[in-house]
């Protein structure tokens, strides 16, 4: 639950902020900034992931 609230989330501030950047600047800066914005996420995914699992374990040790 935890995961899927934190990307939903986050996607939903992302897809705003991107139309926003889009108008601003070109397509071209603007796809590159997409790619390094997905690895990012992907990044930032995988770490919020492990700290939801390390709650959960731990909450299930108390």
């Amino acid at each position: 639950m935890c995961v899927s609230y934190l990307h939903s989330c986050k996607k939903e501030r992302m897809s705003r902020r991107n139309k926003w950047k889009m108008r601003l600047f070109g397509t071209a800066d603007y796809r590159k900034d997409r790619y390094l914005r997905k690895r990012l996420n992907q990044i930032t995914i995988s770490l919020s992931k492990t700290y939801c699992y390390r709650q959960a374990e731990t909450s299930l040790a108390i």
